[in-house]
């Protein structure tokens, strides 16, 4: 059996384990992990014939995927706030948040945290800035107090100017 037979069966059977289930978790996001290191390895031309736990690799690629995805939904619970901005007022001061947030920040901090928003992992931003992810998760952890700083500051904050615009709208 050839590496392109082996990698694209393995392929295969990834797509249906895939296929069973029918939610977005930790486990089917660790098999989309899966399919892509699948996919780099073809890419890199690697010869799986020649690693002899090739199945291992594959369950712990999964399980670092479902590691992961479970790390970033927990960081998002504690992180963000359960609140709707849907309502025109919430939304504008939800934007008007994150433009005082943004340019408290510096264009390299902005790109960092809007990559690591875009689900890149430190790695995968480090290697675009030509640093270590050591450095990258350094910023991002620095940035996140700096951001907190400043929301914990009275003036502007979302909470103030959402009890200002009630004011206004009682007022008139």
């Amino acid at each position: 059996m050839t590496t392109n037979d082996l990698v694209w069966q393995r392929y295969s059977q990834l797509q249906q384990r895939l296929g069973r289930t029918h939610r977005l978790d930790g486990y089917s996001n660790g098999i989309e992990r899966a399919l892509d290191h699948l996919l780099s390895l073809v890419e890199k031309g690697n010869d799986l014939t020649k690693a002899p736990d090739v199945d291992l690799r594959i369950e712990r690629v999964i399980s670092s995927g479902a590691r992961l995805h479970r790390s970033r939904a927990a960081s998002l619970r504690k992180w963000i706030r359960q609140e709707d901005f849907s309502a025109p007022d919430h939304r504008a001061d939800a934007r008007i948040e994150l433009e005082r947030i943004g340019n408290s920040l510096t264009p390299s901090e902005r790109q960092i945290f809007l990559e690591s928003g875009y689900g890149y992992t430190a790695q995968e931003i480090a290697t675009r800035h030509a640093t270590s992810s050591v450095a990258i998760r350094v910023r991002l952890s620095r940035g996140r107090m700096k951001i907190g700083r400043l929301r914990r500051r009275p003036s502007g904050s979302i909470q103030n100017l959402s009890t200002s615009s009630a004011r206004v709208k009682s007022a008139a």
